[in-house]
C-alpha cells in the first residue's frame, strides 16, 4: 500500500502525540501541557518520516536520539534518572505500536489502522497502571485555638498506636509540636498528656502523647479528617517535621472521614 508524503507524517505525529500519552500514563506524570505535547508530536513524527523518506542508517540513528530525548523536553520537571527507565517502555510501547499497526492495516483503510493501533497503544498502559504511592501529604492540626498546617512524610515503617485507644500516632518534631502547644519540661505532664512506651535506635523512650482536636490530611487530591494521636518524638533533633502512618491513608472503615 502506498501513501502520501503528507499522510505519512500524519500518520506518524499521531503515533508519537499517543507514545507521548501513553509514557505520562505509565510513569504516573500525567500530561504535559498542550501547546507543548502537540508541538513535541509534529517535530517527532517530522524526525521519523524525514528519517525514513532519506533511508541510510545515520538519518534513522538521529530520529531515534530525537525521539528518546522528547520525553525529558516534554516534562521538564523529569529527572534524567526517571528518563532513563522511561527508555524501556518508550521502546516496548513503540514495538508494540507498530504490531498494532501492521495487524489493523489488513482490511481496514490506512487512517482507521493509525487510528486503532494508537487506540491499543494508549489502553494498555491505563489497564497496567498501579495506584502511584504517596509519599508526603499536607497535614493539618488543630489543638484548643492552636491551628498548624505543615507537610508530613507518609512512613510505612510507623506502626505506633496507643495501647489505650487502639488510634495510630503521627509523630511531631519537638519544632513542630511546640508551635501548637506547650511541652513539659522532662519527666513532668501536662493536663490531657500521657506517655506511651517506645523503642527507637538509640534504645527505650517515652513519648509524649497528645490527643487533637481536629487532623485533617490531604494526599493524592483528597482531603480526609482522620482519628489519629499525637506523639511529641524524644529527639532534640528528629530530621522530619511529622511522620505519618501510612495506615491513615488506606480506604478502610473508620479509618477516615472523608471531607
Amino acid at each position: 500500500m502506498r501513501i502520501s508524503g503528507w499522510d505519512f507524517l500524519f500518520q506518524q505525529t499521531l503515533c508519537m502525540l499517543c507514545l507521548l500519552l501513553a509514557l505520562g500514563t505509565c510513569a504516573g506524570l500525567g500530561r504535559p501541557e498542550a501547546g507543548r505535547l502537540l508541538g513535541l508530536s509534529a517535530l517527532g513524527g517530522l524526525a521519523s518520516a524525514a528519517a525514513v523518506m532519506a533511508g541510510g542508517w545515520l538519518p534513522r540513528a538521529g530520529a531515534l536520539v530525537l525521539v528518546a530525548l522528547l520525553p525529558r523536553v516534554a516534562w521538564g520537571r523529569m529527572t534524567w534518572r526517571m528518563w532513563l527507565r522511561m527508555l524501556v517502555p518508550l521502546v516496548l510501547l513503540e514495538v508494540l505500536l507498530i504490531g498494532l499497526l501492521r495487524l489493523a492495516q489488513g482490511p481496514l483503510p490506512g487512517l482507521l489502522g493509525v487510528a486503532a493501533g494508537c487506540a491499543g497503544v494508549m489502553l494498555v498502559p491505563r489497564a497496567l497502571r498501579r495506584t502511584p504511592v504517596v509519599s508526603c501529604a499536607a497535614l493539618n492540626v488543630r489543638v484548643g485555638a492552636a491551628a498548624v498546617r505543615m507537610t508530613a512524610l507518609v512512613d510505612s515503617g510507623n506502626l505506633l498506636r496507643d495501647a489505650v485507644t487502639g488510634l495510630p500516632v503521627i509523630v511531631l518534631s519537638r519544632s513542630a509540636a511546640g508551635c501548637m502547644m506547650s511541652l513539659p519540661a522532662a519527666g513532668e505532664l501536662l493536663p490531657g498528656m500521657r506517655y506511651l512506651p517506645i523503642r527507637t535506635a538509640a534504645g527505650s523512650a517515652l513519648m509524649l502523647l497528645v490527643r487533637p482536636d481536629a487532623v485533617t490530611l490531604i494526599a493524592g487530591g483528597r482531603e480526609r479528617r482522620v482519628e489519629a494521636l499525637l506523639g511529641v518524638s524524644p529527639e532534640a533533633e528528629a530530621g522530619f517535621t511529622a511522620l505519618v502512618p501510612a495506615c491513615l491513608l488506606q480506604d478502610r472503615p473508620g479509618a477516615a472521614i472523608e471531607g
